[in-house]
């Protein structure tokens, strides 16, 4: 997706800026760098998986049984302000992300929105959020199973001194639906995550290596791109901590990584 390698480009023009023999215009602190497509784009495509479709059609009722007085007084008072015929809880969700895109982008949002934005909107385009992508275990698999397992597999390449090229580290530009469900695969409760992430987020899988012991653990941060300081957080795993135990993590997230037979796992 061009905005995913647009995030990429951005970040990395801001990582590795020229120096020396790499500064090619004084006025342009700019260098290229080669990003690389991940085969899993090519592959995983939650539209045609038919598995994810019924587990998203089932939760996205829920949804909207369970808050359908709110969607029909916000997406009611929003066409009577707008002229616009906005219905659903898809029509919902495109407002939403409209007047939030604006209001991160430091635009002043009309005066009649108060009444609806940020609150209760921003709640509710979280739990339609979490529905529509992440409400089921087996919908975390699949949307981030392949990825997630990749993940594991670098980590323990790592670990065993078996990695090649052996890096140090990597980089992935994703989606807020990325950060959302790797959140979900660590155990976080879904009340503590974050589910409205803002442009720019990140998250950051640390292994650390402890040389009197040899053993190896892991730290996850978190990056609010909303926070003042923009200061990583430190993310405590459940049953685990804040520096959980490589072995208990891979215990822990193995039944969302282990994902041999995508195409056959999606058919219900």
């Amino acid at each position: 997706m061009d905005r995913v390698l647009m995030s990429g480009e951005a970040f990395l023009a801001g990582l590795y800026p020229p120096s020396g023999f790499q500064l090619w215009n004084k006025k342009i602190l700019w260098q290229p760098i080669p990003i690389y497509s991940n085969s899993l784009d090519k592959t995983i495509v939650l539209g045609a998986c038919p598995r994810f479709l019924e587990e998203r059609s089932n939760y996205t009722q829920i949804f909207v049984r369970e808050y359908s007085a709110n969607l029909s007084s916000i997406v009611g008072y929003i066409s009577n302000q707008t002229g616009v015929n906005i219905t659903g809880s898809y029509g919902f969700s495109m407002a939403w992300d409209m007047f939030a895109c604006e209001d991160y982008e430091g635009y002043t949002l009309p005066d009649w929105t108060k009444l609806i934005y940020p609150e209760p909107m921003n709640k509710l385009a979280g739990n339609n959020y979490i529905a529509y992508f992440a409400a089921s275990d087996i919908m975390i698999r699949l949307l981030i199973g392949p990825f997630f397992g990749e993940m594991l597999g670098i980590l323990e390449n790592k670990v065993n001194g078996t990695l090649t090229p052996d890096r140090k580290m990597y980089f992935y530009s994703g989606h807020d639906t990325s950060l959302i469900t790797l959140q979900l695969v660590l155990g976080i409760p879904q009340a503590d995550i974050t589910s409205v992430v803002k442009p720019g987020s990140a998250m950051i899988f640390e292994l650390h290596q402890d040389l009197k012991t040899n053993e190896y653990s892991i730290q996850v941060l978190y990056i609010d791109s909303s926070s003042s300081d923009l200061n990583p957080v430190l993310l405590n795993i459940p049953d685990c901590g804040n520096a959980c135990n490589f072995g208990q993590f891979i215990n822990i997230t193995r039944k969302f990584a282990n994902v041999t037979n995508y195409e056959q796992e999606c058919q219900t």
